[in-house]
């Protein structure tokens, strides 16, 4: 029987021992099979059982071996939390807000880690390099534009864009928003340990 993975976890608490028993990956796709104490059926006591949970249409993100192969490991899931994208603030919900300065920004690496410091606390599985405007991706870059006249500096959602005008007033730099919409992304965020990544659908199959 399945069952949709994040409803599951709303209704029941995982109890250990809970260890992986494998792992299987496909085009897109990710099967993780759980054994031991079955905590995701009602009632208590009985022996070992095994669930497996499915993650189709897997897309950004990274997968740490580490953490899915470590098959010993009896609180494999001490950190596992599965919740809709759309709840997540980092996530794109449709509303963008591109910020554009005026003067140059006395510290653009501040900036940086403002954004880059959030998104590792909440596990999110990009970098500020995909909010600030990096050329290329390199920082020395986004310094040297940093210091011109006028520029693009970021083009997030609501909350981040709340952080990055907070930091810009903060460094008194004048600047200008537009807002614009984009298709609102829909799907799963997943993190197991130090494995996160964004995926279409999540469900367990008991």
């Amino acid at each position: 029987m399945k069952t949709d993975l994040i409803d599951l976890l709303g209704k029941t608490e995982i109890v250990h021992p809970t260890r992986i028993a494998a792992v299987e990956a496909s085009h897109r796709e990710l099967r993780i099979t759980i054994a031991g104490y079955p905590w995701w059926r009602p009632g208590t006591g009985g022996g070992e059982e095994r669930i497996v949970f499915s993650f189709e249409g897997v897309e950004e993100g990274q997968l740490d071996a580490a953490t899915l192969l470590d098959m010993q490991e009896d609180e494999a899931l001490e950190v596992f939390l599965v919740s809709r994208l759309a709840d997540e603030p980092w996530a794109d919900t449709g509303t963008f807000y591109a910020s554009y300065c005026s003067e140059p920004l006395p510290d653009p690496l501040r900036l940086f880690a403002v954004v880059e410091d959030y998104l590792w606390d909440a596990g999110a599985p990009r970098s500020a390099r995909d909010y600030l405007n990096v050329p290329c991706g390199y920082l020395s870059r986004f310094c040297a534009l940093a210091g011109t006249a006028s520029f693009l500096v970021a083009e997030a959602p609501k909350h981040l864009h709340d952080m990055i005008i907070a930091e810009l007033r903060r460094q008194n730099v004048t600047h200008n928003v537009l807002m614009s919409e984009r298709p609102s992304k829909r799907g799963v965020f997943v993190q197991i340990g130090g494995t996160s990544f964004v995926c279409e659908g999540a469900t367990a199959e008991i």
